[in-house]
């Protein structure tokens, strides 16, 4: 249950006028765009409830903090971030930060000196870091997320979606599965091998550890070099799982410049559902991450215990949905 400590909020007031959190937001910064009636109720239930709003030239600060501004797997839950932060009514600021022992001082400097109020993070925190930066200011993970850590997250089961795409593979009879994963220091990349290595023991198969590689970063061009060297040998998949479907596009790629074919003779699967899996020739079978709701709850989360600052530490995990597309799909012959 939400709480308000010493005023009503704009969740009070859309409750108290039986409308949605958009439309309180609409009468008291677009207040033409509605309706008389509704307008006024939502007003006599802000009177009610001695509910002032923010000046929208003095809206507080929150911070969203990614590994990376050009990789696309990010801009669906900044915009989920970004819809929450403006209906709690935060302006939202983004930074791209590697969060390390070494520069978290100067980071947690430059949150000061922004008078920001809280701060969401895309990044890999181990505990004590998480629970130094706690220390200093409100802060959500997203995505990434330790178990043991003392601080609100929301992510996906990466070991349940794994089994889900590795699942779809084994059934359609590709038994050679090689693994093009996220870097290794990344707590998702992690749960993505324990997930690929559980699937391959449930299955009776060997693990080949030829078959396992860590990409530094998430980036089309090493995927495509990485997927080049492992079909260069004399012992090559049958089947590609990517972490990411950037990385799967790029091994589509790797397999036709190797005189190959997807899916004839090697499939494909990615990891996101991004844009780029649906136009990709042929398309590519992927996990569908529900990156809007991720970055929204992540920032609701956040506004709550900036609210409450006693509140218990939450942890969501939203599901995932296996999308296939022609990259496993077999074709028929002529």
């Amino acid at each position: 249950m939400r709480k308000t400590i010493g005023h009503s909020s704009i969740h009070d007031v859309a409750k108290e006028a039986g409308v949605s959190l958009s439309t309180v937001s609409r009468v008291f910064n677009q207040p033409k765009t509605v309706k008389d009636g509704t307008r006024e109720k939502v007003l006599d239930a802000a009177q009610k409830l001695n509910y002032t709003p923010r000046a929208q030239t003095a809206r507080e600060l929150l911070v969203i903090n990614i590994p990376s501004i050009s990789n696309p797997f990010y801009s669906e839950i900044l915009n989920g971030a970004k819809a929450s932060a403006e209906l709690n009514q935060y302006d939202l600021f983004i930074t791209q930060e590697i969060l390390a022992g070494d520069n978290i001082d100067g980071y947690l400097s430059a949150l000061k000196r922004c008078n920001a109020q809280g701060l969401i993070t895309l990044n890999y925190l181990n505990g004590n870091l998480a629970g130094t930066i706690r220390e200093h200011i409100p802060l959500v993970q997203c995505c990434e997320y330790e178990d043991d850590s003392n601080v609100s997250c929301v992510g996906i089961d990466n070991i349940d979606s794994v089994e889900k795409a590795m699942q779809h593979i084994l059934a359609a009879g590709h038994d050679r599965i090689a693994l093009l994963n996220g870097p290794e220091e990344y707590k998702y990349a992690q749960l993505r091998l324990e997930g690929y290595r559980k699937a391959l023991r449930d299955a009776g198969l060997p693990i080949n550890r030829d078959w396992i590689v860590h990409l530094p970063e998430i980036s089309a061009e090493i995927a495509f070099a990485s997927a080049v060297k492992m079909l260069s040998t004399g012992n090559i998949p049958n089947a590609f799982f990517a972490a990411s479907d950037l990385c799967a596009a790029a091994v589509i790629r790797a397999v036709v410049y190797k005189g190959l074919r997807v899916p004839e003779d090697i499939v494909v699967v990615g990891f996101d559902n991004i844009e780029i899996s649906s136009i990709t020739v042929p398309s590519i079978t992927t996990i569908s991450q529900p990156r809007f709701q991720l970055g929204y709850i992540a920032c609701d989360l956040l506004c709550e215990q900036i609210k409450n600052p006693d509140a218990e530490v939450q942890r969501v995990l939203l599901n995932t949905e296996l999308i296939i597309r022609e990259s496993t799909m077999s074709r028929a012959k002529d």
